[in-house]
């Protein structure tokens, strides 16, 4: 792994709004984030931080189809430590002004906002893992070592009103955040529990 901290931007930056390459249209797509410290002194439990999020993806059309803290077979785990970042832990966003979202990411078995034993405060000022624009991204799995352990931030998963659709967080571990676990933002913008509905009728995350 790698030691990635300190920093005046984000720690990892996927941007897929310009060409990546000498290759016209290229966009950052099949990569793996693992074993790293990011945010943290090579001890891992000291915070270093960088100024934005620990790990990020955004521009339009989007970074899509990326892997934190597992390879692409979805199912080799090798998490991360990412904690005392500025904004996010892991940042997924888009291009606002497309409206084009990041999808497809895979967030498996990372410590967000605390170390490998999970008891240092590492919290990220937002939330462990912010989804602001992108449908079908999946944070935690259904076997042994692909839960994230997502404590001490100001929120858990953080999912913006119109983020997209199918975004999904399952079997992870969720602990002394300062706001919810899962927030999922309704349509009136607000914080706070959002209650079940017939059908779904309801807009918003």
């Amino acid at each position: 792994g790698n030691l990635i901290s300190g920093h005046a931007v984000d720690g990892v930056q996927f941007f897929g709004g310009a060409d990546c390459s000498p290759t016209a249209g290229n966009i950052p797509s099949g990569n793996s984030v693992l074993g790293n410290f990011i945010g943290t002194a090579r001890d891992g439990v000291t915070p270093l931080g960088n100024d934005f999020a620990g790990v990020s993806f955004f521009g339009a059309p989007g970074a899509d189809g990326n892997f934190v803290g597992v390879l692409p077979d979805g199912a080799t785990v090798r998490g991360n430590v990412i904690g005392a970042n500025g904004t996010s832990g892991i940042l997924i966003d888009g291009d606002a002004a497309s409206t084009e979202g990041t999808d497809g990411t895979v967030v498996m078995g990372n410590f967000l906002g605390t170390d490998r034993s999970g008891t240092v405060d590492l919290g990220n000022f937002f939330g462990g893992v912010d989804i602001v624009r992108g449908d079908d991204n999946l944070v935690g799995g259904g076997s042994p070592g692909m839960a994230n352990v997502i404590a001490f931030n100001a929120e858990g998963v953080y999912i913006e009103q119109d983020a997209g659709t199918g975004n999904r967080i399952q079997q992870n571990r969720f602990y002394d955040n300062i706001g919810l676990g899962i927030e999922l933002i309704d349509a009136t913008g607000e914080l706070g529990a959002t209650p079940n509905d017939p059908g779904d009728t309801d807009t918003g995350a």
